[in-house]
């Protein structure tokens, strides 16, 4: 039976997704003519940004809204602001994005604030940004499931190395605090190596350093995979290595990469995001932002409180095909696994 961890209840919840991180130039705005455009900013090529390139277009549709989304090829805050400066310039009607850095990113969406063009932060917060919500992981809460998988699965022995795309972003920032806390607290035989690999997002350099911690700690007992490109680069380290099944990986997303790896047993356990829900759910607040105003707005979306939390599912090689039929019952893609 699919194992299923909700960390909180929507309208839609029964919603199920795979992915986090994906790049390429924006593509061509999509939707009807009513002069709505809504830019979507994600943070690096991975298939984790086209569901939620899906989840916007989806809802946008049928409202009539146009779409433009872009990702920089890796991780850049810096192309981020530039992107969000020129969405600014000509106008566009709302702003949904994903800061790599809070502080690189911040300014823009502060100036674009001010000058009456709403923005909702989805999959990473930048509460201090101006932005109106969040939507998306509670991420800290994610780390802490992440934990108790990789506690129980490792019967609380041993030690781990933790695996990120950056330490700048506070989704990754979040997820790792809740993961350490879990641990110092109900695993005390786990041992947190203090060195954290980070790779900005690059897959060989992330593949790289997890073959270089196999070989300096040969009595490493699992990797925790914060990024979504993280959990498959250390996994073909450990394969690399030929310590499949002796090293342990635990990570975020579940992409059809992802998904393979866990047939296989390269993987271990992925704690799933909802990353399509996070484009609709968005896209569908800034809509109601623009025709009702934001009170009114937060109010029906159940985001009062200043955010939506979108939740995670914890699957397991034996979930992989229920994870698989439900998704294919909401309409979202599974090519490819």
């Amino acid at each position: 039976m699919l194992q299923v961890r909700m960390l909180a209840v929507l309208a839609a919840a029964g919603l199920m997704v795979s992915g986090c991180a994906r790049e390429a130039a924006p593509p061509a705005a999509s939707g009807g003519g009513s002069g709505t455009v809504i830019g979507g900013l994600g943070k690096s090529i991975h298939p984790f940004w086209d569901q939620v390139e899906k989840g916007m277009r989806d809802a946008a549709e049928p409202q009539g809204i146009q779409v433009e989304f872009y990702v920089p090829t890796k991780e850049d805050a810096r192309k981020q602001a530039e992107k969000i400066k020129s969405w600014v310039a000509v106008g566009v009607s709302g702003i949904l994005f994903a800061a790599s850095d809070p502080e690189t990113v911040g300014p823009a969406i502060k100036d674009a604030t001010a000058r009456n063009i709403p923005c909702v932060a989805m999959d990473t917060d930048a509460p201090d940004s101006g932005r109106l919500a969040y939507v998306g992981t509670d991420n800290y809460e994610a780390g802490k499931v992440a934990a108790r998988v990789l506690g129980d699965l490792l019967k609380g022995k041993g030690k781990v190395c933790i695996a990120t795309g950056s330490l700048t972003a506070s989704n990754s920032l979040e997820r790792i605090r809740g993961f350490k806390e879990v641990l110092a607290k109900d695993y005390p035989g786990i041992t947190v190596l203090p060195e954290i690999l980070v790779d900005n997002e690059d897959r060989a350099v992330a593949e790289q350093k997890a073959k270089a911690k196999i070989a300096a700690e040969p009595d490493l007992a699992a990797f925790f995979g914060v990024y979504a490109l993280n959990g498959p680069a250390c996994a073909n380290a450990v394969k690399s290595a030929g310590k499949q099944g002796k090293i342990r990986v635990v990570c975020f997303d579940t992409t059809a990469e992802h998904m393979n790896m866990l047939k296989s047993g390269m993987i271990d356990a992925a704690v799933g995001q909802r990353p399509y829900l996070m484009g609709k759910k968005g896209l569908e607040l800034l809509a109601l932002v623009i025709k009702k105003g934001p009170e009114d707005a937060l109010r029906e979306t159940g985001a009062k409180d200043g955010s939506v939390d979108t939740g995670v599912d914890v699957v397991r090689r034996q979930d992989v095909e229920a994870y698989r039929a439900r998704l294919k019952e909401l309409g979202i893609p599974v090519e490819g696994w």
